[in-house]
C-alpha cells in the first residue's frame, strides 16, 4: 500500500507534458531503486543482527537499527518476510521489535495468513507480530488457529495464548484456564504467566498460580508460576509465598522468588527474609543480590553480613589504609553507601596528600551512586580537569545522564 501510494505521488510530481506510460516507467525505475536500497540496508542489519549477542548495544547495533527503521515502515511486508524465514532466532526478534516500534501495521496481512496456515519458528513469528500490533478482533484467527488440524505444536500453542492475553481479546480468559493444564509445561506456563499479566478474575486466577508452584510436576512451571506474582505485588498470600521461596534451599525457586521480589518487595516486612536469604548456603552472587535489595530497601544488614570478614579486618588495623578502602569498596558493591563512605573516609585521613585520590575516586563513585552529583564532583574536582576518564565508568552513568554534568564526561569538557 505504501510503495503504491509512492507510485502515484511520483506521477502527479512528474506530471507535465511527459507521456502517461514514460511517467510510470520513471516511478517504477525510483520504486525499483528504493526496493534495491531497502535490501542492501536490510542485509547488512541482518548480519549485524546475528552477530551481536542478547543484551549487548554494541554501536554496531545501535547502527544497524538506526539505518534500517527508517524503511521498515515503507517495506513492512519484506521486513516481516526476513523475520519469518531467518533461521536465528535473535535476528527474528530484532526484526520483530522494529516492526513493533515503527508500527508497521502493513505486515498483519501477511501474519494473519501465516498464523492460519503457517508452521514452526516462521509461525510463532507471526503470531508475535500479531500479538503486537494486532487488535481484539484478530482473537477469532488465534482461536481458530488453536482448535486447528492438526493440532499446532507447543512452541505455537504458548505462542497463541500469550497473543490472546496480549490484545485482551474476550476469548483470553477460558482459553488461558483449558491450557494451564495443558500436556506441555512451555504451555502451561505460557498460561499462568499470561493469568497473571491480565488477570481476568484475580482471586481465582491466582489461585491456580498457587496451586501450580506448588504442585506442578515441572520446575521451570514452578518457578516461572512464582515469578509471574509479581502481578499481585498487593495480595498477602502472594508475598507471603515469595518470602518462602526467596529463603529456601531450591536454588531455582530461590531466584524466581528474589526476580519478583527486586521489583515488588515490602520494606516493612521483606527485609527479614531477605535476611534469611543473605545468611543462607546459596551462592554467593545470590546473596549479594539480596543484600543489595535490602539496601534499598533500607536496611544495610545484609551487606555488613557479607562484608564482615573485610570489615573485620579494617578494624582491626585502623591505620592500614588498603584495608579500610577494601572495605570501603564491598560495601559500595553491595549497596551499603553509607557504611561505604565511612571507611574511605578513614583511608583518606592516611593517606598522604599524593595518594587521596584513591579514597577520593571510589568515595565519588558512591555518592554518585546515591544521586549526589554535586558531592560527586567536589571530591574528584582536586584531582581531575574533566571526568573524560570516567566515561565508562558504569557507577557514573546517572551521573553523565543529566545535563548538568554531561559535558564534564566529553572531551571537550572544561
Amino acid at each position: 500500500m505504501r510503495l503504491g501510494l509512492a507510485l502515484l505521488l511520483l506521477l502527479i510530481t512528474a506530471s507535465g507534458q511527459q507521456p502517461l506510460e514514460a511517467l510510470r516507467e520513471q516511478a517504477s525505475q525510483r520504486v525499483g531503486t528504493l526496493r534495491g536500497q531497502f535490501q542492501n540496508e536490510l542485509g547488512l542489519a541482518l548480519r549485524v543482527f546475528a552477530e551481536v549477542p542478547a543484551n549487548d548495544d554494541h554501536p554496531a547495533l545501535v547502527k544497524a537499527r538506526a539505518q534500517l527503521k527508517p524503511w521498515v515502515p515503507a517495506f513492512a511486508e519484506q521486513t516481516f518476510l526476513a523475520a519469518s524465514t531467518h533461521a536465528h532466532p535473535l535476528v527474528r526478534e530484532r526484526l520483530l521489535e522494529l516492526l513493533a516500534s515503527t508500527e508497521a501495521r502493513d505486515a498483519l496481512p501477511a501474519a494473519r495468513k501465516l498464523v492460519a496456515s503457517g508452521t514452526g519458528a516462521g509461525r510463532v513469528t507471526a503470531i508475535q507480530l500479531v500479538a503486537m500490533l494486532g487488535t481484539t478482533a484478530d482473537g477469532q484467527i488465534l482461536v481458530a488457529a488453536l482448535g486447528g488440524t492438526p493440532p499446532p505444536g507447543a512452541p505455537e500453542t504458548a505462542a497463541l495464548i500469550r497473543a490472546l492475553a496480549n490484545l485482551k481479546t474476550p476469548e483470553a480468559p477460558a482459553q488461558l484456564k483449558a491450557h494451564a493444564s495443558h500436556a506441555a509445561p512451555e504451555v502451561r506456563l505460557a498460561a499462568l504467566e499470561s493469568m497473571a499479566r491480565l488477570r481476568a478474575q484475580p482471586r481465582e486466577d491466582l489461585m491456580q498460580i498457587l496451586r501450580a508452584i506448588q504442585d506442578d510436576a515441572d520446575l521451570s512451571v514452578r518457578s516461572g508460576a512464582l515469578a509471574a506474582l509479581v502481578h499481585f505485588n498487593e495480595n498477602h498470600d502472594a508475598l507471603r509465598v515469595l518470602h518462602e521461596q526467596v529463603k529456601g534451599p531450591d536454588a531455582l525457586m530461590a531466584e524466581a522468588a528474589l526476580r519478583a521480589l527486586e521489583r515488588v518487595a515490602n520494606k516493612d516486612t521483606s527485609r527479614a527474609y531477605l535476611l534469611e536469604a543473605v545468611s543462607g548456603a546459596l551462592a554467593i552472587p545470590f546473596r549479594e543480590r539480596c543484600a543489595r535489595l535490602m539496601c534499598k530497601l533500607g536496611d544495610p544488614r545484609g551487606a555488613r553480613l557479607l562484608a564482615k570478614g573485610s570489615r573485620d579486618a579494617a578494624l582491626a588495623q585502623p591505620r592500614d589504609a588498603d584495608l579500610q578502602l577494601a572495605a570501603g569498596e564491598q560495601l559500595k558493591v553491595l549497596g551499603a553507601h553509607p557504611d561505604a563512605i565511612e571507611f574511605f573516609k578513614r583511608a583518606l585521613d592516611l593517606l598522604t596528600r599524593g595518594q587521596k585520590y584513591r579514597a577520593r575516586v571510589p568515595w565519588a563513585r558512591t555518592l554518585a551512586l546515591q544521586g549526589r552529583f554535586e558531592d560527586a564532583w567536589d571530591k574528584l574536582k582536586d584531582d581531575y580537569k574533566n571526568l573524560t576518564g570516567f566515561a565508562d565508568d558504569p557507577d557514573f552513568s546517572d551521573m553523565r545522564r543529566d545535563p548538568k554534568w554531561a559535558k564534564l564526561f566529553s572531551s571537550d569538557g572544561d
